[in-house]
């Protein structure tokens, strides 16, 4: 627990993407509106390297 309460605490947007948050981007993705997106790395994980 304290482990995790000090990765956390350097994640800078706060805690992990959860699973649904991760399946939004990926449906996103997939749909009309994301079209246009293509041959980019979209990372999508909460903030990890933001700093």
């Amino acid at each position: 627990m304290a482990v995790e309460r000090a990765v956390l605490a350097e994640a800078t947007m706060g805690p992990k993407a959860r699973p649904d948050e991760i399946a939004a981007v990926v449906s996103w993705l997939g749909c009309a509106e994301g079209v246009h997106v293509n041959g980019a790395i979209v990372t999508a994980y909460g903030g990890w390297s933001s700093a």
